[in-house]
């Protein structure tokens, strides 16, 4: 994308302030690329697209529940090369399955950079991988259903039609989280959980069943 990198106006950067403390009070965390939201479409079209992303991020949760929608948008930020949504949204997916089940979901967080490094059928191998067995039949479903409609093979259906939801919203949302340089925080409410984070690092730290991705294509 492009960008003039201007500094923000006082108006804008008090909203943006303001938004951004009570996103913390709600969610337990702020998405740092607000600021070149803003700078990039400007404050009217900034306080619209919160509204847009509310109401698709809301679809997706309606359908799929919290911890699925979390899972597609690690996916599409993914596709999308965007490392901040797609590390924030796995960790509060992980995070999540972790808090519902007691175990460790097998796609780590930590894992994320090398996706970036691999192509599609590479990515998508490694998925279905790791997504073995009944325990994770529904989610290689999803997973299927979106790599579908993104290879634009799905067929039609509501669930497939929010398919496209998902790569609309995160195609939009990663066209200013990419230039975001760090991983982002879980991206949900149990970023709030601090005593849930905690246990759920030393889980994985404690994990002697951690799989190594594969190797980084050479070029």
């Amino acid at each position: 994308m492009t960008s003039s990198r201007r500094d923000l106006t006082f108006l804008e950067r008090t909203v943006m302030k303001a938004i951004r403390a009570l996103t913390i009070a709600s969610e337990g965390y702020f998405a740092v690329f607000d600021e070149e939201m803003i700078r990039h479409r400007g404050l009217g079209e900034y306080l619209r697209s919160i509204a847009f992303m509310t109401q698709a991020w809301n679809r997706l949760v309606k359908q799929f529940g919290d911890e699925n929608a979390h899972i597609l948008a690690f996916y599409s930020s993914l596709w999308n090369g965007c490392v901040y949504c797609g590390y924030g949204h796995l960790y509060a997916h992980n995070l999540s399955y972790f808090q519902r089940t007691g175990r460790l979901f097998p796609i780590e967080e930590e894992a994320i950079e090398h996706f970036l490094r691999t192509n599609d059928d590479d990515f998508v191998a490694f998925v279905r991988s790791r997504l073995t067995g009944s325990d994770h039949a529904d989610k290689l479903k999803l997973f299927e259903q979106l790599f579908s409609a993104q290879m634009s093979t799905q067929q039609p259906g509501q669930a497939n039609d929010l398919m496209h939801v998902t790569i609309a919203l995160y195609s939009y949302v990663n066209e200013c989280s990419i230039v975001a340089e760090d991983r982002g925080p879980p991206m949900g409410k149990v970023a709030k959980d601090k005593a849930l984070i905690a246990r759920y690092h030393q889980a994985r730290a404690a994990s002697d069943t951690k799989q190594a991705v594969p190797a980084p294509l050479q070029n």
